[in-house]
């Protein structure tokens, strides 16, 4: 029977933390079909279904490092799946797809398990259409008030571009196994991909609440931006406060998001020959696609609140004030205990510098 090192390496965006949860409260399904999932430091994040690196964050990190940290690393996993009656080992991390943009990490990686012992490599990836894939990542990577200039962070700082440019060059010419599959908000496509398609395993149970990561809205993120400049502190109260409310009782982003899907549909429109080509590798029914259930015009963006959001940013506000002053009065506190002992202090000085 062969030894197979299976990697899930992302992208980001595409429910990474969601199936690292699904592996980690299904590690009796996997060791049935004789597959192996390590355990890591974020054990604990992956088991409660939090936001987690995976448990190969640690190789993502260690292809860094020369090759015989690499070959100890998953010999050592080897070796502790034939313990247990196992020839599989399974990774996964987001973090792997960045790191194989390096020069040369996809070969050392493919070298380096040879040397520990495995016959080949699967390697796992999603894709997400363009439009969702781009608004996910900015409302992730502006949830804290920062990236306030929309259109510049996607010229700038949008790295997927060259991430997949880089996919379909070393992709080609490795060894590894390649399954790209495209991403969809439907945790039954998620684990069936994985788990069944991809592990050749049955489908595990999925939970009742398998949202991982809950983000704002762009227009709260705008809101948020706004004030982080006038009022920098004021964002972190306000931030809690909106992803305390339920969906339903907040406004349409309707009019930011037409304008930011029409940035990302002229980013993309010049970068179409990279999406022909990622197209190639996913079969027909899981193209993606361009194209917006918005009509893109060509108004400047708008914001729309609810009442309840507004209520939101009320709360948020008296919250910061309400925590200024305790701060401040804890401050005064610590100072006049300051002064008090440095009042004592030097009479205590004095009374040995003159004794009576």
């Amino acid at each position: 029977m062969k030894t197979i090192l299976y990697i899930h390496c992302g992208i980001y965006k595409t429910g990474s933390s969601f199936l690292q949860t699904m592996f980690v409260r299904n590690r009796d399904l996997l060791r049935s079909k004789g597959i192996h999932y390590p355990k890591s430091e974020k054990e604990l994040e992956m088991f409660e279904g939090k936001i987690s690196p995976g448990n190969g964050v640690h190789l993502s990190d260690i292809l860094t490092q020369n090759e015989a940290d690499i070959i100890q690393l998953l010999s050592a996993d080897l070796a502790e799946s034939k313990n247990m009656g196992m020839d599989t080992v399974l990774y996964s991390s987001e973090r792997l797809f960045h790191r194989f943009l390096e020069i040369g990490t996809v070969n050392k990686l493919q070298h380096a398990a040879k040397q520990a012992g495995y016959d080949e490599i699967n390697a796992l990836i999603y894709f997400r259409d363009p439009v969702s894939h781009a608004l996910s990542t900015y409302k992730h990577r502006a949830k804290y008030g920062d990236h306030d200039n929309f259109q510049r962070w996607l010229q700038n700082q949008y790295e997927v571009f060259d991430l997949i440019r880089a996919f379909l060059d070393y992709s080609k010419n490795s060894q590894i196994q390649w399954t790209c599959r495209k991403y969809k908000s439907d945790s039954v496509h998620m684990v069936k991909s994985s788990f069944v398609d991809w592990l050749k395993t049955t489908v595990p149970q999925i939970p009742d609440d398998d949202r991982v990561n809950r983000s704002l809205q762009l227009n709260e993120i705008r809101v948020l931006q706004i004030l982080k400049k006038k009022y920098p502190g004021t964002e972190n109260f306000i931030r809690e406060s909106f992803l305390a409310l339920q969906p339903e009782n907040k406004e349409t982003e309707k009019g930011i998001k037409e304008f930011y899907t029409r940035c990302i549909m002229e980013q993309w429109n010049d970068n179409i020959s990279i999406l022909n080509s990622l197209n190639l590798l996913l079969s027909a029914d899981e193209k993606l696609n361009i194209e917006s259930d918005y009509k893109i015009s060509e108004c400047e963006a708008f914001l729309s609140l609810s009442e309840k959001q507004l209520q939101a940013i009320t709360d948020g506000v008296f919250a910061y004030v309400q925590s200024e002053k305790l701060i401040n009065k804890l401050n005064d506190y610590l100072e006049r205990g300051i002064n008090k002992v440095r009042r004592k202090w030097a009479a205590s000085k004095i009374s040995r510098t003159y004794p009576k």
